[in-house]
Parts: C-alpha cells; sequence; structure tokens
C-alpha cells in the first residue's frame, strides 16, 4: 500500500438528500507500525446507518460513508503487525475504527472499551 494517499468510497454529501449518493475521495491517516490494509470485499448496512446517512441521529458532520458490518481481506501490512494479522487473511470489522492505545483499557487489550475509542464516519 505504499504511495496510496486517497480511498475512494460511496456516501452521502447531503442530510436532505441522503438517497442520492456519490462517489467521495477521503485522505487516508497515516499509517503507524501496527496497521494492515483491508480491501473490503462485502459490507452491510443497517437501519443505524440510515439514521446516520439522512441525520435523524445527528447532522454533525458530512460527508459521511455508512456501512460497519465489513467483512475483507488483508492486502498489506507492517511487519509489526504479525503474527495476529496474516497476508491474506478474510476478516471482520466492528464499527470502532481507533482507540488511544494508552488508557487502561486498551492496554489491557480491550480497545473497544477505550473512552476515546473513534466510530465509523467521525471526522
Amino acid at each position: 500500500m505504499t504511495g496510496v494517499n486517497e480511498i475512494e468510497a460511496i456516501g452521502v454529501h447531503d442530510f436532505d438528500h441522503w438517497i442520492k449518493h456519490k462517489k467521495l475521495t477521503y485522505k487516508l491517516k497515516a499509517m503507524t507500525q501496527y496497521y494492515a490494509a483491508v480491501k473490503i470485499i462485502a459490507c452491510g448496512i443497517c437501519f443505524s446507518d440510515i439514521h446516520a446517512a439522512s441525520g435523524a441521529a445527528s447532522r454533525l458532520y458530512h460527508p459521511i460513508t455508512v456501512g460497519h458490518e465489513i467483512v475483507g481481506r488483508i492486502v498489506a501490512m507492517s511487519s509489526a503487525a504479525g503474527p495476529k494479522f496474516i497476508f491474506g487473511y478474510r476478516l471482520g470489522i466492528g464499527p470502532q475504527s481507533d482507540s488511544c492505545g494508552q488508557c487502561s483499557r486498551c492496554t489491557d487489550h480491550t480497545e473497544n472499551n477505550c473512552e476515546k475509542i473513534l466510530t465509523y464516519g467521525t471526522p
């Protein structure tokens, strides 16, 4: 994944016209020493995604790309990412996208309970 700085996705630009989705381009965050790049194979859309896309849940930010029940395959990774991750493995991804890595919950390997966790669609 060296040299890849952006990704394309389908998302919503305008809450009032949320059903009319468009192609969006997102800049990738800087890769850390522990990263795995995942090619998405499938992604489910549930009613909480519709609430987010339509602005029914909140209208804090847009554009937004929804979908948080993701299945993909590891297509690139750092050498430090192993042995938990193996090139080519298929995996599932939940809605949490980032944790602080420093609080007691993160250091106890329960990052999903981090108080500073980010979820999909957060700026």
